[in-house]
């Protein structure tokens, strides 16, 4: 708890300063997201889900291959380089019913870039965010936002 006041004080008393010291503090966290030894995690957490190229399974297949792969992602983010490609469409299964819907997924680097950042940012983030706030939060389920209602309702 005492490094996300510090951190809220830190930007507070410096980063919201001025423009140019925002721009700092927003290239520091993007040099933290660019970091290969911060984006390999996210790339061992996702890969049972991605559905890899040849040309990607291939570089996966060896480590150096990995380790230049996530070199290149750092490059591309740290150049303003990083694009998103268009997202792949998929038809799933509508669970219990009949008919299908359709879900759009990102690329491999956009979701590893996507988690990486989700790593890094939330735990500055999430401590100035109420207490019985549920949507999109990590740890957070509808049973949570049930249990805050109930919470509320007996207040």
């Amino acid at each position: 708890m005492k490094h996300d006041l510090a951190y809220k004080e830190a930007v507070e008393t410096w980063a919201l300063k001025s423009k140019a010291n925002m721009q700092e503090h927003c290239q520091t966290l993007l040099r933290a997201v660019a970091n290969p030894m911060m984006l390999e995690p996210s790339l061992t957490e996702l890969r049972p889900k991605l559905r890899l190229s040849p040309n990607e399974q291939e570089m996966l297949a060896c480590s150096s291959g990995k380790w230049d792969w996530l070199r290149g992602l750092q490059a591309a983010l740290l150049n303003q380089q990083f694009t998103t490609d268009k997202y792949q469409t998929y038809k799933i299964p509508k669970p219990g019913k009949a008919g299908f819907r359709t879900i759009e997924v990102p690329d491999t680097d956009t979701r590893i870039v996507a988690k990486t950042m989700l790593k890094v940012l939330s735990p500055l983030l999430d401590p100035g965010f109420h207490p019985l706030s549920i949507g999109f939060r990590t740890g957070r389920s509808r049973l949570h936002g049930i249990a805050a209602a109930e919470r509320l309702v007996k207040r």
